[in-house]
C-alpha cells in the first residue's frame, strides 16, 4: 500500500507501509518548484533514468542511493540488462 502525502513546501510524495519514501511507477517526492525524487526503499534509485530531476533540467543517476556519473550510470545499466556483454 501507498501513502499520498501534500505538504506545503512538496506537492506530493509517496510512502510504503514502513513510512519510507518510495514509489516504482514514478517520482515519490515532487517539489512545488518542479523538482522530482525517485525513490525505491527510502533510497534514491531509479534504472529508466535520472533518480533527481531538476526544474532547470539538471539530471542527478542515483542507484542503491549512491550518485553515478551519467556515463557510470549507463554503463551499470547496460551490463544489468545484457549479461555483462557490452
Amino acid at each position: 500500500m501507498l501513502i499520498k502525502f501534500n505538504y506545503k513546501f512538496f506537492r506530493y510524495a509517496y510512502y510504503n507501509n514502513n513510512l519510507k519514501l518510495h514509489r516504482l511507477d514514478g517520482p515519490a517526492w515532487t517539489g512545488v518548484y518542479g523538482r522530482k525524487h525517485w525513490y525505491r526503499g527510502e533510497e534514491l534509485h531509479r534504472e529508466d533514468g535520472p533518480a533527481i530531476e531538476w526544474a532547470d533540467g539538471d539530471r542527478w543517476f542515483y542507484l542503491n542511493n549512491k550518485r553515478r556519473t551519467e556515463e557510470e550510470y549507463c554503463e551499470i545499466i547496460l551490463l544489468k540488462r545484457f549479461g555483462g556483454f557490452v
